[in-house]
């Protein structure tokens, strides 16, 4: 590998160029994970201003409007791999790598001898109301040139402020949480560090917070970590009854540990129950890649008992043989219940050992939210083709329909364009739909199917 990475290297331009990545644009239009519960949920899509970069750790604030992630402009999961610690910070050696847009990290600024210097950033996104796309990712201030910054979370205010911004920082080869209140959603400072729930393990990774407020003096916290050499991540939990001041030491929640990952918590209120949503590889109740699970509170203010565990997204499969899906994750929640999460897929055998892999935001919409799209019953043995997907300037469709109405549909159920079929073809220009996911909508004289449209100028 380390030969084949130093040919790589030293003709890096070349090689790039010539050497096939993977499809992305057919693995992420063939792509459908399987929901379990498809009648509280309707179809998950990708989001609008997902890019080549690795977008993890991704947040999604209640009112549905900001969203935050975990940036660096490569295949992290590739590039953890192969690159040596001691040429980490050669510029030949991690240009390859590459995939951008780089949104404000800095190379540039390095440590000792270095030449170049990749890490990551907490960057965000935001749009005015629920029928409208997302903006581009755009860099937070609180980015810091030499470290990693990632797992960001918010609680909001009634005022459209933060009542607390959390994240995480890796200094000293530890990863541990920060917490800044009383903000706006571009924290200006990198916050202090809640220093009595981070259990400084041989690893050094407490990651993936998530607190909530219970009332005014109480605030729970959720959190992951690798801890007594445990190669298998767990989750803990701690309290402050202070206003977030100070806290309780962290105490893992063994109803959720399983004999591999249990990662990612995040809790939400239906209005009468708690729930907990993470990501597992339990082998009982997975089939070994991470899946997104929720468990209800047994009891009232218990945080360390939850219920019997319900697969919400199954990752599933990419149809057409482009690729393949490791796991889905980072779930959180909307305060309607709809679900933001991150899809890693990607295509192991590809030819360009650079890129492999990549992480996206994907929605799932809950039925009857403010962000859902209406329900309708479709038929599914209907032939029906859109292509390009995602589009572009037009999409082609092809359908044994031979006569009927096409409608585009809008996220928020607006019908935006209208045309006829001819004989089961037809053209639909693109151009004036802003970037996001439409339904395209094919009404026949005795069958009615649907099938989604990624439009990404």
């Amino acid at each position: 590998m380390k030969t084949k990475l130093l040919t790589l290297c030293l003709t890096s331009s070349i090689i790039v160029a010539l050497a096939q990545g993977p499809q992305w644009d057919s693995i992420k239009a063939n792509y459908q994970p399987i929901i379990g519960f498809p009648s509280e949920y309707e179809t998950p899509y990708i989001q609008n201003h997902a890019n080549g970069g690795w977008e993890d750790g991704i947040y999604i604030s209640r009112n549905g409007l900001h969203m935050y992630t975990f940036y660096s402009p490569v295949d992290i999961i590739t590039y953890a791999g192969d690159i040596d610690t001691s040429q980490a910070c050669e510029y030949p050696v991690i240009a390859p790598y590459w995939r951008g847009p780089m949104i404000g990290v800095d190379t540039a600024t390095t440590i000792g001898p270095c030449t170049h210097w990749l890490h990551s950033d907490v960057v965000h996104a935001s749009r005015t109301d629920g029928s409208s796309s997302f903006s581009p990712w755009t860099p937070t201030d609180i980015n810091d040139q030499l470290y990693y910054e990632g797992a960001p979370q918010v609680i909001a205010k009634s005022n459209d402020s933060l009542d607390a911004f959390l994240y995480t920082r890796t200094t000293s080869g530890y990863v541990d949480i920060y917490i800044m209140r009383d903000i706006t959603y571009n924290p200006t400072d990198i916050g202090k560090i809640i220093d009595t729930i981070n259990i400084k393990s041989p690893s050094g990774a407490e990651d993936n917070p998530h607190m909530e407020k219970i009332n005014d003096s109480t605030y729970v916290l959720f959190f992951d970590d690798t801890y007594n050499g445990n190669t298998n991540m767990e989750i803990y939990f701690s309290m402050s009854t202070d206003g977030g001041n100070t806290w309780q030491p962290a105490q893992q929640v063994t109803s959720l540990s399983s004999t591999a990952e249990d990662i990612m918590p995040h809790l939400w209120y239906d209005g009468t129950d708690w729930w907990i949503y993470y990501a597992t590889s339990d082998p009982g109740i997975t089939d070994g890649r991470l899946h997104i699970v929720r468990r209800k509170q047994t009891n009232q203010g218990d945080w360390l008992n939850w219920g019997s565990p319900q697969v919400v997204i199954n990752p599933g499969s990419i149809s057409g043989g482009f690729g393949e899906v490791l796991g889905v994750g980072e779930p959180t929640l909307t305060q309607w219940g709809d679900i933001s999460f991150s899809v890693i897929y990607g295509n192991s055998s590809s030819m360009d050992t650079t890129d492999l892999w990549d992480s996206d935001p994907w929605f799932l919409p809950r039925k009857g939210s403010a962000l859902s799209i209406e329900s309708k019953e479709v038929s599914h043995t209907v032939e029906f083709y859109l292509y390009p997907n995602p589009a572009n300037q037009s999409v082609t469709i092809n359908t044994s329909i031979r006569k009927g109405l096409v409608q585009v549909i809008s996220i928020t159920g607006q019908v935006v364009q209208t045309e006829q079929l001819n004989n089961g073809n037809t053209v639909i220009s693109t151009t004036k739909l802003p970037s996001g996911m439409y339904i395209i909508q094919i009404d026949g004289e005795s069958e009615m199917t649907r099938k989604k449209l990624i439009v990404n100028h």
